[in-house]
């Protein structure tokens, strides 16, 4: 039985918002929110189960009027609307397999996935030299597909229906998608997730390093990656309505990041 220590983790940051989410069917052995010393902002959030502890030591929260709130004072947080940022508007490409998401990457581009799985790992040149805007990262088991210094790329569904697309790869020692010094990055409507069964694991689903203003908008992140999403050295860093489930360590670790929203999503099963 398999227990996370928290639900979100962040050092060093600040602007932390948690907007509308909902936290439900977990398996919670620390606190709820260790935000390391800093204070966050929560605005209606949803918290289901029993929760021991909500803060570490030295972290708290504020509403979003800037008041102090305490662990009892977490529901009914009056909402708040926010405004989406614009993006570039791109050129769009559809794929339909592992080959022509890969030729695909590029800026200012729309990829559009019209296929019920895109297996990275199938790719044809799958693990082979860096390309112009992506590079294999070596793992224990296989490679990771790491998309580099791209602006303004959307990856999205044909449908909008999360389900009926997955982006995955089979090594679980790989992050399934990562990102590195990229901006203005939109990942919507699909799902994303290792093929493996569920066991000894160290890589996540969707990672970001170096990178600014992202949106990840109805997406599914699901185990046996150790998280939903890491994000390292970013800036503007969005989920809204995403699924985030079955993943071994925690739902969303944030390292030396900025400018944080979460809004609308669901963390459930995590650590059982």
């Amino acid at each position: 039985d398999n227990r996370v220590d928290s639900f979100i983790t962040s050092t060093s940051v600040d602007q932390v918002v948690f907007r509308n989410n909902t936290f439900r069917d977990n398996e919670l052995q620390g606190c709820a929110l260790k935000t390391f010393g800093n204070f966050v902002t929560l605005d209606g959030n949803t918290f289901g189960g029993v929760i021991a502890r909500w803060f570490d030591n030295g972290c708290g929260a504020v509403d979003a009027d800037g008041n102090t709130i305490t662990e009892d004072d977490l529901r009914g947080i009056a909402h708040d609307d926010m405004v989406p940022e614009e993006t570039v508007e791109p050129t769009s490409v559809t794929v339909k397999n592992a080959d022509e998401f890969l030729a695909a990457i590029a800026p200012n581009t729309e990829i559009i996935i019209d296929a019920k799985e895109i297996d990275l790992s199938t790719a044809k040149e799958y693990g082979g030299g860096p390309q112009k805007y992506y590079r294999w990262q070596d793992n224990f088991d296989g490679s990771g597909l790491v998309i580099t210094g791209v602006k303004n790329l959307t990856i999205r569904s044909k449908d909008g229906k999360t389900k009926n697309h997955t982006i995955s790869a089979v090594p679980r020692y790989a992050d399934v998608l990562s990102f590195s010094g990229c901006e203005n990055i939109v990942l919507s409507g699909f799902t994303a997730g290792h093929t493996q069964e569920p066991g000894a694991c160290t890589g996540g689903v969707l990672k970001f390093e170096n990178c600014m203003n992202v949106t990840v908008n109805d997406c599914g992140m699901y185990g046996c990656g150790i998280l939903g999403v890491n994000a390292e050295s970013c800036t503007q860093i969005t989920l809204r309505k995403c699924d985030i489930y079955e993943c071994s360590y925690g739902g969303v670790s944030m390292t030396d990041t900025t400018g944080i929203i979460l809004e609308g999503c669901t963390f459930r099963d995590l650590g059982g």
